[in-house]
């Protein structure tokens, strides 16, 4: 759980740096840590998509598609 939340806050630190639509670059380093955080839980099958839309406020949206989740037990023990 702290890996997630540790990309998480670096996911808002960037957007909130951010004042222009994000660039690749930038929606590229997001989608890498939200699979490298979504890794743990899944077996991924493919590579994360991330948009992020500006209104009002910011809406995120992200796809991924896995094959499995992993079993309880490699989780890491604590939860």
């Amino acid at each position: 759980m702290r890996r997630l939340r540790e990309s998480a806050l670096r996911a808002r630190d960037v957007l909130e740096r951010e004042k222009q639509p994000l660039s690749e670059g930038c929606r590229a380093l997001i989608a890498r840590d939200v699979a490298a955080a979504l890794s743990e839980y899944f077996v991924l099958t493919g590579s994360v998509r991330l948009k992020v839309e500006r209104g009002e406020k910011v809406k995120i949206t992200l796809e991924a598609e896995a094959e499995s989740i992993l079993p309880f037990a490699s989780f890491g023990g604590g939860l």
